[in-house]
């Protein structure tokens, strides 16, 4: 048991259960959106209140700021860098630097 009784769970990841969850992010894409199991909203047309854009094989991509009330797509986006993040070195990701302020 971990800290305060909490039971502390060791996992080691697997490049080929993240590639299914990302495979079924890009299929639930073709789902219409009253369809989704998933609360996860990425659009190929552009939207003036685009949250971001990625250019993606020649194509752009498009994360709206107001998807609708049920919208998780950036919860979604976040965990999965996270734990792609996990396959890589502590040098290749990136961190913010520290800024020291003087009056």
């Amino acid at each position: 048991m971990g800290a305060g009784g909490n039971r502390t769970v060791m996992a080691s990841p697997d490049p080929a259960n993240h590639a299914r969850v990302i495979a079924y992010l890009g299929q639930m894409l073709n789902v219409p959106d009253r369809d989704r199991a998933l609360p996860f909203c990425i659009r190929d047309t552009a939207s003036s209140d685009a949250r971001f854009r990625v250019l993606y094989r020649g194509q752009y991509f498009h994360v709206d700021a107001n998807a609708g009330r049920r919208d998780e797509t950036l919860q979604i986006l976040s965990i999965v860098n996270m734990t792609l993040n996990l396959y890589k070195n502590a040098n290749e990701i990136p961190t913010t630097r520290a800024v020291q302020s003087v009056p």
